[in-house]
């Protein structure tokens, strides 16, 4: 896992969840949402292969 993308997620999860925690008057919720909302966002992304990826697996693929 690409340690760089996989820490820009947190940071917007924890915005969302504290946008969560505000609306709701829950701010101690709205920071443990945040929080997994990010990991579960890098987690997800990170197991997805980019596009130069397949197409250089594609590629390579013998005839």
């Amino acid at each position: 896992m690409n340690t760089v993308k996989s820490l820009y997620w947190l940071p917007i999860g924890i915005a969302i969840g504290t946008a969560f925690g505000v609306a709701l008057g829950n701010m101690g919720l709205g920071i443990g949402l945040g929080v997994a909302i990010g990991a579960a966002l890098s987690v997800t992304l990170a197991k997805k292969p980019s596009k130069k990826d397949e197409d250089a697996s594609s590629q390579e693929a013998p005839k």
